[in-house]
């Protein structure tokens, strides 16, 4: 049955979630470009979806995100029914907590956006039809929470987004077996990774071994999809824990250095200063 509300304006005040809606869509939607980062999770019906140029068949159960700024049109909707869930792409990554660990969140947030514009890309995860029914029940309380506004309503959106997002993740599935696919699912194979051992003596052999790729061949894809190498992947992912620490927690810097996987607070400092530009100790005079 066709949602019985018009599509609702974007509650840019709201923390996090900045609109959530269901809608059916008969007609071609005109090149446009995304404000808010946008999780789609399709229903019913077809669609042609064009993503930064790259056109991809949007199908029941296809599950994707567009980051802020991305350029989107759809064409040969076909009884097209969808969910739709905006919000802050930078506040969701602040909230998102051990999340970052799971392959299926690094694949559908962070590394499929920023490479679907590669024509060769295609959708990589779907659901399975009998989780589509809680997903719809889902987005239907967020919907009304969001547009009634009931006392607690930004809390109660902020922490059933963020259970919807962990268990889309938990029943996503590779959609197709392509050798893109595959790729794709071992470089977020290969990220979760990181994520969740950042404090440990990584190398490029290990994480080449958990995909089960060779080191040369690991690396090249690894660059293609992420703009840098793994090693440096991972460093950005330990001065990152470095700063949030610095600004959260009374630890030492050799505390933290050990706490973020560096040998010692002097590589921490180096390391921290070619990212920053500032030294450990300058960053947390910052907090006040």
């Amino acid at each position: 049955m066709l949602h019985k509300y018009p599509f609702p304006s974007d509650n840019a005040a709201q923390y996090l979630l900045k609109l959530a809606h269901i809608n059916v869509r008969q007609s071609e939607v005109p090149e446009h470009r995304h404000k808010y980062a946008e999780l789609h999770i399709a229903l019913e019906g077809s669609a042609l979806n064009i993503i930064n140029g790259a056109a991809h068949r949007v199908i029941p159960g296809d599950v994707f995100v567009c980051l802020p700024e991305t350029i989107h049109e759809q064409r040969e909707t076909n009884n097209y029914k969808f969910c739709i869930l905006k919000f802050d792409y930078e506040a969701l990554l602040a909230e998102i907590g051990e999340l970052r660990n799971m392959p299926a969140f690094q694949l559908l947030f962070i590394l499929e956006p920023r490479i679907r514009n590669d024509a060769n890309a295609e959708p990589t995860m779907t659901l399975a039809p009998e989780f589509l029914p809680y997903v719809r029940n889902s987005v239907e309380i967020l919907e009304e929470e969001i547009r009634e506004q009931k006392p607690t309503y930004e809390a109660v959106s902020k922490h059933m987004f963020l259970s919807l997002i962990a268990l889309i993740c938990r029943n996503s599935k590779r959609r197709a077996k392509s050798s893109v696919s595959k790729k794709n699912w071992c470089i977020a194979s290969a990220l979760s990774y990181m994520e969740s051992n950042y404090e440990s003596d990584i190398n490029i052999d290990m994480l080449a071994d958990t995909v089960h790729y060779s080191k040369r061949h690991f690396s090249r894809l690894f660059k293609e999809s992420c703009g840098v190498s793994p090693m440096v992947y991972l460093d950005s992912i330990r001065l990152n824990k470095a700063y949030n620490l610095l600004m959260t927690t009374n630890l030492t810097v050799s505390q933290i250095a050990k706490q973020c996987g560096f040998d010692d607070s002097n590589l921490l400092c180096r390391h921290f200063k070619q990212g920053y530009g500032i030294t450990p100790n300058e960053c947390r005079k910052l907090k006040g």
